[in-house]
């Protein structure tokens, strides 16, 4: 979680200087949004090789319709980068992550 919100800081910081470098930190900090997710139900993908590790988190997130819907989205905008696309990612990451402290939604 430690991980994910420094990514979050690091995208919103590069969001008006590069899209391209936000996106990737937002990628990433939803990947471990994901692992933590998962790690609350005792599945660690980390020790697999990656190509294995996203088999397996991709297997996972297609029972987590809102999850997924969100990585889905955030994919898309990513496709484009730009700066506003980039608030919008942002704006997905920062839900999910504000649900995720308070602790008030499962998925």
């Amino acid at each position: 979680m430690k991980f994910a919100l420094q990514m979050a800081e690091m995208a919103e910081r590069e969001s008006s200087r590069n899209a391209w470098v936000a996106c990737h930190a937002v990628l990433r900090a939803f990947e471990e949004v994901i692992d933590a997710y998962c790690a609350s139900e005792d599945l660690h993908f980390h020790d697999d090789y990656p190509i294995k590790a996203w088999e397996k988190r991709t297997q996972w997130l297609s029972s987590k319709t809102c999850l997924l819907d969100e990585w889905n989205r955030i994919q898309k905008l990513c496709a484009s980068a730009n700066q506003s696309d980039t608030a919008q990612m942002l704006n997905i990451l920062k839900g999910r992550l504000a649900k995720m402290t308070a602790r008030t939604e499962g998925f």
